[in-house]
């Protein structure tokens, strides 16, 4: 974690030197879990 927000945080990659915002909230859907770990270069869980 690089860094966090009001309602976000901010992750990054470093290996890649990726970023992603992820929203703190008790549900994301799936799309975004996509889009999360397709910005950050990870395999999706």
């Amino acid at each position: 974690m690089l860094r966090e927000g009001g309602n976000h945080s901010l992750y990054i990659n470093r290996a890649s030197r990726k970023s992603s915002s992820v929203p703190r909230h008790r549900e994301i859907n799936d799309f975004l879990v996509n889009k999360i770990c397709k910005d950050l270069e990870i395999p999706r869980p």
